[in-house]
């Protein structure tokens, strides 16, 4: 079953059955929130892209709710938050982020933090051992809204390292990089560059998050 029957599922049981909802009536209501006029539009040009390369749906609710105004479907904006929530979990999403548009801030802060470049690598290896880099903040360089072919952030962090019995944050800019690949669909971030901006500082390293595995060497 593909992702998207997968998801037409859950919403539909996650409905009130008093509006008595048809499975197919669900379809054209997803497919309203993925930017398409149609169940049949989103079928032919993105239901492939979602099954095979989308990382981030940025989900119209609006544009759900709209819909079902037009077929004649009563649902509230609470009813229809909560139906398209369920979507949320991991283990329903199949590792598919379903987020509004401007919850690419946070997807731009854990691409940071997840990702790899060199100029990182340095500055951990100038020190002594890497514990991690962190996004403090986001910046969208474009306008969200209009779900631009390429999607780029500013993200604000620190790259930590410990040496010579000093732990050590370097404040860093890097700017990362959404390709869309759907109407409102995009993949994986990409790691463009990261850049020094100012003196390294000494901070208390988390000891407590080592016991629990969750700092980077």
């Amino acid at each position: 079953m593909d992702k998207f029957a997968r998801w037409s599922g859950v919403v539909y049981t996650a409905l009130p059955k008093v509006h008595r909802v048809k499975l197919g009536q669900v379809h054209q209501l997803l497919a309203a929130c993925f930017g398409h006029a149609s169940y049949a539009s989103f079928r032919d040009s993105d239901l492939q892209v979602l099954n095979q390369g989308a990382r981030y749906v940025c989900f119209d609710e609006a544009a759900g709710l709209r819909r079902a105004r037009c077929l004649g479907i009563l649902i509230t904006e609470a009813q229809w938050r909560e139906a398209w929530m369920s979507l949320k979990p991991s283990g329903v999403s199949g590792g598919t982020w379903i987020i509004e548009a401007q919850a690419m801030e946070l997807a731009a802060r854990v691409t940071f933090e997840d990702a790899s470049h060199p100029e990182i690598q340095t500055i951990k290896q100038s020190i002594g051992m890497g514990d991690g880099h962190w996004a403090n903040s986001a910046r969208c360089l474009d306008d969200i809204d209009a779900m631009p072919e390429l999607l780029r952030f500013e993200v604000l962090g620190d790259v930590q390292a410990y040496g010579n019995d000093v732990s050590l944050s370097v404040p860093v800019a890097a700017e990362l990089a959404f390709k869309r690949i759907g109407r409102r669909m995009y993949a994986a971030g990409e790691l463009l560059d990261v850049v020094r901006r100012g003196a390294p500082r000494e901070y208390e390293p988390d000891f407590e998050a080592e016991i629990y595995g969750m700092s980077e060497d």
